[in-house]
């Protein structure tokens, strides 16, 4: 309990591991880490040896972690800067916004039964008020713009899981035990077991969602699905990756700022107001300081200035530089390191760039895009999901909580498209004039209607031109109408009658070319 002092039998037993690891490390070996509660008694055992980060330097009195970067400062600037903000949506659409498709572990083992009850139980999983779709957005969102994202797993008495709800990121801190995480609100504390946690000394660690825990648990807490990007500097958090552009992004909103406050209240000096010889009048400096001063709803009033006698008043511009629309150039630097640091192409944000000669390189852009930064990212968030599935789903069906039996079916994002139509066509075109293709299966992948011939006695050629040919076995549906079956001896004499009166109609020519 906070505040207890360790036992003296405790402090002995640390003392000794600590004085084992020291030498140990007198002798060049690797120290292994060894995580103890407030009774110095072992909390669990990682796979890894590698040394965290000294927890101490960054947490409370609580035990809890701080990330490397203030959470809420990475919200906020993701709700503040336009290109970041629209980089952020526009991976996390890509990566999960096109959904998901149920695939087979091994194409020689299927079961179209299970297949229906996994994707059933799995959409059955979201809150009534949104779907599984929304969850995943969001808990990704999350990934991209904190560096890790968590969804709340909801059992029943019986421990199956029956719901999964977003959890804001930026709202969790880790505790350094690595089996508890606390959410904070105002004054306000709930604790949650990390999913996945090792067992200690082969029993499932619980933690207490009102005090943390994991000794004396009264109220058990719902466990916490953490997804994370990898992170060279916590133990604990993910680091997003656009990270090393925070500093052009405050510059850019420093840049706005600036047009904004010469907009608003216009505060440079830009005349400088002589007065020469003017009779003694202690209201004219005040009328003049009065009507220069700042007036948002008129900012280009004229002025009128009473003289009295022989004096004068001149007006001296000092600047003739434009200040509408100041750092643009600025601007356009920063919005493209923000870019560079997301990887995010400029075409994805409807921000195209026209190259030399008015080319671009979109499609190079695009496949870089595609294979480095949304394939990875949907190769993570698939297997951290059909890690859950596996262990979650044999569960909920009854199996063995120890050695669950996972399902034959795996999950896996859809593939993005980012190729164009003109791309496609050019493909298919090749790939048929390759002979690699059927006519058929080039106008399926177009997604154009079947090719007819018109005109009497050609419906023997049309069924024989959509029939089962090599290669287009797969395609069957894509021609309402056309029969199932060809008669393929019947399909051979046609192409044998054909090449006949091809060779007979070349003799021909050839004999009226002899004079015959």
């Amino acid at each position: 309990m906070e505040g207890d002092q360790p036992t003296e039998q405790v402090r002995q037993r640390i003392t000794r591991a600590v004085e084992d690891a020291q030498s140990q490390a007198g002798e060049g070996k690797v120290v292994k880490v060894l995580f103890t509660d407030e009774k110095g008694e072992p909390v669990g055992q990682w796979a890894s040896n590698q040394i965290p980060e000294d927890p101490f330097s960054r947490s409370n009195i609580s035990g809890l972690v701080e990330p490397p970067f203030p959470l809420a400062q990475l919200v906020y600037l993701a709700e503040t800067h336009p290109v970041h903000s629209a980089a952020l949506e526009q991976k996390t659409v890509d990566i999960c916004g096109g959904g998901w498709e149920w695939e087979a572990k091994d194409p020689d083992v299927t079961d179209d039964v299970q297949r229906d009850e996994v994707s059933t139980w799995f959409d059955q999983l979201s809150p009534d008020e949104v779907d599984m779709k929304e969850v995943i957005y969001s808990t990704w969102l999350d990934v991209e713009t904190t560096g890790w994202g968590l969804m709340e797993l909801v059992r029943d008495p019986g421990g199956i899981l029956r719901k999964c709800y977003p959890v804001p990121a930026h709202t969790v801190r880790a505790h350094k035990n690595g089996f508890s995480l606390c959410q904070i609100r105002d004054s306000r504390k709930v604790w949650f077991r990390r999913w996945g946690a090792p067992d200690l000394n082969g029993k499932r660690v619980e933690v207490d969602s009102k005090t943390g825990s994991i000794t004396t648990v009264k109220t058990p807490a719902s466990d916490l699905f953490v997804v994370r990007k990898p992170a060279r500097r916590s133990t604990w958090y993910g680091i997003p990756g656009y990270i090393s552009s925070v500093g052009w992004i405050t510059l850019a909103l420093a840049a706005r700022d600036d047009n904004l406050y010469f907009f608003a209240n216009r505060r440079e000096p830009r005349w400088a107001i002589v007065l020469t010889n003017l009779a003694e009048d202690p209201d004219l400096e005040n009328d003049l300081r009065r009507a220069f001063t700042v007036d948002l709803r008129q900012p280009h009033r004229n002025i009128l200035v009473p003289i009295t006698g022989p004096g004068k008043v001149d007006f001296q511009k000092l600047s003739d530089n434009r200040q509408e629309g100041s750092f643009d150039r600025l601007s356009e630097r920063a919005d493209k390191a923000i870019m560079i640091s997301h990887r995010v192409p400029a075409e994805r944000l409807a921000n195209s760039q026209v190259g030399p000669l008015g080319g671009n390189a979109t499609f190079e852009a695009s496949k870089v895009y595609k294979e480095g930064v949304v394939g990875p990212s949907q190769e993570l968030l698939q297997n951290r999901l059909n890690r859950l599935l596996d262990i979650e789903y044999a569960i909920a069906m009854g199996g063995d909580k120890k050695n669950p039996d996972p399902p034959v079916y795996k999950l896996v994002m859809d593939d993005l498209d980012t190729s164009s139509d003109a791309e496609d066509l050019e493909q298919t075109v090749t790939a048929f004039k390759a002979d690699l293709i059927s006519l058929k299966e080039a106008r399926h992948r177009l997604k154009l209607d079947p090719l007819e011939f018109e005109g009497e006695g050609v419906s023997d050629l049309n069924d024989m031109l959509w029939s089962q040919l090599p290669g287009t076995s797969n395609y069957d549906d894509v021609a309402p109408g056309v029969p199932p079956t060809v008669d393929t001896a019947a399909l051979d004499s046609a192409v044998k009658s054909l090449l006949l009166e091809a060779r007979d109609t070349r003799d021909r020519i050839e004999e009226l070319a002899r004079g015959e």
